[in-house]
């Protein structure tokens, strides 16, 4: 009996070792894939915050703008919708699970306040997979109505055929201001910023 007492003592301490391990792996495997993830996620952020500073500057200005969609993935010009998004795909994330996370002042999708308000807010909406591994962290840039007085004010994305453009990485997005439109509305007007967008 005395010969077995230090197997069994061996056996135990090496189980509770692999259990450690484990338990160490397990916890500590989803913060190092976050972490790796940090840099891309930072720069997608970077990267709405560029775009919609040339957006600014190109209604505000009556000019045009370039930028280069350098991020993994894909990007999308939906005027039908009046937005800009591109998904990202990470194995972690640093925003809540299944969430959205704003970006803007004022976080109103449908409308804001002339003058006060951006034409357009910035958020990313976070969605878990379920069955698998990995999360989409879908990028915006949607814009909305301002309103003073009377008056609405709004930018109306302009594409080619009105049909969703998608660039990869490596593309260019121009961003060209195409002028003014203005209708009546009851009791004011409404005045559009018209924005075409393409891709090179």
């Amino acid at each position: 009996m005395k010969g077995i007492a230090p197997i069994i003592s061996s056996i135990i301490i090496v189980g509770i070792y692999l259990f450690l391990i484990s338990l160490a792996y397990n916890w500590g495997m989803p913060m190092a894939e976050e972490n790796l993830d940090i840099p891309t996620l930072t720069k997608s952020e970077s990267f709405l915050f560029s775009l919609s500073d040339k957006m600014d500057r190109v209604i505000s200005h009556k000019n045009k703008e370039k930028i280069v969609f350098d991020l993994p993935g894909k990007i999308y010009i939906d005027s039908k919708n009046n937005q800009i998004y591109f998904p990202i795909l990470t194995d972690g994330t640093i925003y809540s699970s299944d969430s959205s996370v704003c970006f803007s002042k004022n976080c109103n999708s449908t409308q804001g306040i002339f003058g006060k308000d951006k034409f357009y807010f910035r958020e990313v909406d976070v969605n878990e997979f379920r069955y698998g591994k990995g999360t989409t962290n879908n990028y915006y840039l949607k814009f909305r109505n301002l309103t003073s007085k009377d008056n609405i004010y709004n930018v109306d994305l302009i594409t080619y055929g009105n049909t969703t453009l998608v660039g990869d990485k490596g593309t260019d997005l121009i961003i060209k201001n195409f002028g003014r439109n203005i209708d009546d509305i009851s009791g004011g007007k409404e005045i559009s910023t018209l924005i075409k967008l393409s891709l090179d």
